[in-house]
């Protein structure tokens, strides 16, 4: 399995163009899926040829949350598949964004609890109060893959409830945004250590999570354990 880092913030590599946003395309599973969109059509459909990642081969789009920076390429994106790819959003987004997505040819799926995506990959089910957000789970050979979207419900929440709800997985990988920009040193360390304590491995900050975010992440899990993954990213998951 491979996860190529489609939008970001973050910048591996220069070709990609730069968007404040999210977007990450999961290969190698029994059908291609990508979370989040980023902000703009035009620079995700650019990313996503950049990666070699053609739209038929998405046939499933997990939406974290409805903030612009998260959704702002979908619509463009379904308006060029001759597909009808499923489309996860969580139970309480507003039905005027269901009824968008499905004018132009997407097949909504809403998403409340813990639920089976498809084959080996799950949604955490919508997390949060003020803001919801969910977060998808691949189970994959050397553990549970985490991928989140901004956390705003909180990294240390979210990746706990993967923890309560898969009891006798382990944690192989969180990557994605963990919203940690704004945070001083001494929470950002704390939040780290807890994710350790939970049993995580390997740890890949991006987007809204802060350069002190990933300084500290690679402090407290080191090295060998963190994990760039800046737009142009490809991560193999043996």
């Amino acid at each position: 399995m491979q996860i190529k880092v489609i939008v970001n913030n973050v910048i591996q590599n220069p070709e990609f163009r730069y968007a404040w946003g999210l977007s990450m395309f999961v290969d190698g599973l029994e059908e291609g899926v990508l979370f989040d969109t980023g902000p703009d059509g035009d620079i995700l459909l650019k990313n996503l040829e950049l990666a070699g990642v053609e739209p038929e081969q998405i046939k499933h789009i997990f939406i974290s949350h409805v903030h612009l920076d998260h959704v702002g390429g979908l619509i463009p994106l379904l308006d060029v598949m001759e597909h009808q790819p499923v489309v996860y959003i969580a139970k309480s987004i507003a039905e005027e964004f269901e009824e968008r997505v499905k004018r132009h040819g997407g097949k909504v799926v809403r998403v409340e609890d813990v639920e089976r995506l498809f084959n080996g990959v799950y949604s955490t089910g919508q997390l949060g109060i003020v803001i919801v957000e969910q977060a998808m789970v691949i189970k994959t050979n050397p553990g549970l893959v985490v991928l989140t979207g901004c956390s705003h419900p909180k990294i240390s929440k979210i990746v706990a409830h993967v923890r309560g709800n898969f009891i006798d997985e382990h944690i192989y990988l969180v990557i994605g945004g963990f919203h940690l920009m704004d945070k001083d040193r001494d929470y950002v360390l704390e939040t780290m250590k807890y994710l350790k304590e939970l049993g995580v491995e390997k740890i890949s900050p991006s987007h809204c999570s802060g350069e002190l975010a990933r300084e500290v992440a690679k402090e407290v899990f080191g090295e060998e354990n963190y994990i760039d993954s800046g737009a142009g990213a490809v991560i193999n998951i043996e």
